[in-house]
């Protein structure tokens, strides 16, 4: 079985609630990736990537100091889709997301990639909430309505596992209970 960690990136959000690639952690941000290297710590990792986006980087920083397992940067991790891609609790009109299901080929592509190469290991992933939220669609055989039911909090924790079939179970999604409990 191989498992994969998909992390979201801790608080980047500006008093707008708004961030870009170039946005750093902010407010409780740099916290929230102290609290999720620490929970991750006795998690056994043996690989791990982040997005080239600055708040990311800086999210697995904090795991790299914890643990001092190198982390490699994969531009394919970056943050996908766009600004009319809808929000979580929002209705959706798939007409609207023509790329999604391209967006899902790409994303999907990444990851079986991915756990092709460390078959049988333990990955982690820092990434962003569209990201997760793509994967985990495609997961589920589901289009943008499925997407925009997922809510993937700041430095939260989702983990799929593939088994040696190829059968991919959800874990957990958006698990922060590191925020609370540490």
């Amino acid at each position: 079985m191989t498992r994969i960690f998909l992390l979201r990136h801790a608080n980047a959000y500006n008093e707008n609630g708004e961030q870009d690639p170039e946005s750093p952690l902010i407010g409780n941000g740099p916290k929230q990736a102290e609290r999720l290297a620490k929970r991750l710590m006795n998690a056994t990792i043996e690989f791990s990537f982040y997005s080239p986006y600055i708040r990311t980087k800086q999210t697995a920083d904090a795991f790299a100091k914890a643990t001092g397992l190198k982390i490699v940067e994969d531009d394919r991790l970056k943050e996908v889709g766009s600004s009319d891609w809808p929000s979580p609790e929002t209705f959706c009109d798939p007409k609207t997301l023509l790329d999604f299901k391209k967006t899902q080929d790409i994303v999907e592509d990444v990851f079986l990639e991915i756990v092709a190469r460390h078959k049988n290991k333990t990955v982690a992933l820092f990434t962003h909430g569209n990201w997760i939220r793509t994967l985990l669609s495609r997961i589920l055989e589901g289009g943008p309505e499925i997407f925009t039911h997922f809510v993937i909090s700041t430095a939260s924790i989702t983990i799929v596992d593939i088994l040696d079939s190829g059968f991919r179970n959800i874990v957990t999604v958006s698990d922060g209970a590191h925020d609370f409990l540490l």
